[in-house]
């Protein structure tokens, strides 16, 4: 009998274990008109799938999905009267290999919560104003080798992606003017990637990597557009505007068509160890770049300021054991400065047009700069400032009415 009871109660908590994560179950919503909400719970299934898909406006979307290989899909869109304001999308999937695909039409906003491995999420907006309307798009994801996109056509929206964990991905291309990119990615090691590409003017990006091993890539197109990136450990960012750039023999080459933009400005901040940092500009753009290394790490830093680059300014100041930075300016009235606090440091400044000026300043043994004004007329003034023994300056200048001031 005992034998019998505890079978029975084996199959019992089999059958109970088996109804928790139920496999393979199917929701499909299918709403026209205002003011409809969609909730879905499939919180005790594994391998399930919703699908909502809601036409007009001041609607709502709410998933919940626990488990793993679970799929979301939210379709808003407008009405026949192309009313623009109001739908919102919320999933919150729990588990591994979760899919989230998120459509929006309008004024509208997104929200998507990942906890788990291997997960995906894409968000898809068209329209205007979703931050002034408490809109826009946020992702939160937290696991191992999660990828995050997130695609916005219109004025005055914002995306937001947080990961965190190791090894994620997170992508943002918008198009249109006074828009707003947040990235943040966080974990030890973690080896993390972040691309963000925006065409219009106006907008802003912000990108945080914590945990070494990251690499950002960044593209804006148009005028008085701004990016900063903050990142911890070995790093790489490369910032291209006015062209989609790679890193290339110290300096970040353009591999697309190059569009003059103005009034740019990019802002890089890395710490830790052996971090990279390209930048490449056109017309009146300011680049500033910070790295601070731990000793007996190399900081490297590149900035290219292109062909009718008028008025530009890169400030460059490195902390590390190595040193070495590339500063090309190929306008008028640019400045350089460069501020090197490493054991060896190697300065290297190009302008090419007239009244520029090039500032240096080294603070290391055996440090090396070198100057080079002979592109402009008149007007260029060179001024280097070395401290420590075995220091070599090097400075050239063509045209008349130029400075050149050497401290050693």
């Amino acid at each position: 009998m005992k034998k019998l009871i505890m079978t029975a109660v084996s199959a019992t908590a089999l059958l109970t274990a088996t109804a928790a994560f139920a496999a393979g179950s199917d929701s499909t919503v299918s709403q026209t008109g205002t003011g409809n909400a969609a909730s879905v719970d499939q919180t005790a299934t594994t391998s399930g799938t919703s699908t909502v898909t809601q036409t007009s406006d001041s609607n709502t979307a709410a998933v919940t999905q626990g488990g793993s290989n679970n799929t979301s899909t939210v379709t808003q869109t407008l009405d026949p009267n192309g009313n623009l304001t109001g739908n919102g999308a919320q999933v919150n999937q729990q588990g591994a290999n979760g899919v989230s695909s998120v459509r929006q039409t309008g004024q509208n906003s997104a929200s998507v919560a990942q906890a788990g491995s291997r997960n995906t999420v894409d968000v898809s907006q068209v329209g205007d104003n979703s931050t002034a309307a408490g809109g826009g798009v946020g992702i939160q994801q937290a696991g191992l080798s999660n990828t995050a996109e997130a695609y916005q056509t219109g004025v005055g929206n914002t995306a937001s992606i947080v990961q965190s964990g190791q090894r994620s991905t997170a992508g943002v291309i918008a198009n249109g003017n006074y828009n707003v990119q947040y990235v943040n990615q966080a974990g030890a090691a973690n080896a993390a990637i972040a691309t963000v590409s925006t065409t219009g003017n106006s907008n802003t990006a912000s990108i945080a990597q914590i945990g070494g091993s990251a690499y950002s890539y960044n593209f804006q197109e148009g005028n008085s557009n701004a990016i900063a990136v903050s990142q911890n450990g070995s790093s790489l960012s490369t910032i291209g505007q006015g062209t989609a750039v790679v890193p290339l023999y110290g300096y970040a080459q353009a591999v697309g068509p190059v569009t003059l933009t103005a009034n740019a400005s990019a802002s890089v901040n890395q710490t830790g160890a052996n971090q990279v940092s390209y930048v490449q500009q056109m017309a009146g753009s300011t680049a500033n770049v910070t790295q601070i290394a731990s000793y007996g790490l190399v900081n490297t830093s590149g900035i290219l300021q292109e062909h009718g680059s008028a008025g530009s300014s890169a400030a460059v100041y490195q902390s590390g054991s190595l040193d070495l930075s590339a500063i090309d300016q190929k306008g008028a009235v640019d400045v350089a400065a460069v501020s090197q606090y490493g054991a060896l440091d190697v300065s290297t400044v190009r302008q090419d047009g007239t009244y520029e000026t090039a500032s240096v300043a080294q603070y290391g043994l055996g440090d090396i700069s070198d100057v080079n004004q002979l592109g402009g007329v008149t007007g260029n003034s060179a001024n280097v400032v070395q401290t420590l023994a075995g220091a070599s300056s090097h400075i050239t200048q063509a045209g008349s009415a130029n400075v050149a001031t050497v401290h050693q």
